[in-house]
């Protein structure tokens, strides 16, 4: 992914849907059977080319738990192998951040604002306080 982000102008992609038209012949607990609805392009992808290896994201990539059940409700994943996978997902992200020695975190916008912050402080970029100069 570096070397692509690095070389590249954008990489896209085409994200699709399929609408379960039947119930019967396209079950949802049944993932080796094969939906024959046409996909519908919903949306599109675009990922700059960038230099995105820097020591806060390096420790951001650490921290984060990535699954398709952080969602909202009516976005999460449907079947039998998706409930699967949210408890293998949970406990294989947990084994690894402790292996780590990570602490789990869950972004939101305040927190990674703080986090920014935090970081670019280390760096001597931030945390000034007026009238003080910088942070000791």
């Amino acid at each position: 992914m570096q070397r692509t982000l690095a070389s590249a102008e954008a990489v896209v992609f085409e994200m699709r849907i399929q609408c379960q038209e039947d119930p019967v012949t396209m079950p949802i607990e049944d993932a080796s059977v094969i939906w024959i609805s046409p996909e519908i392009p919903v949306a599109t992808l675009r990922i700059p080319a960038q230099a995105f290896v820097t020591p806060e994201r390096e420790r951001l990539a650490r921290e984060l738990t990535i699954n398709p059940w952080h969602a909202l409700p009516d976005h999460r994943p449907l079947g039998n192998q998706n409930r699967a996978r949210r408890e293998i997902y949970y406990e294989t992200s947990r084994v690894r951040q402790r292996i780590n020695g990570e602490t789990h975190f869950i972004p939101d916008t305040q927190a990674w604002r703080r986090r920014r912050e935090d970081v670019h402080a280390d760096r001597g970029h931030a945390g000034r306080v007026p009238g003080r100069g910088r942070p000791p």
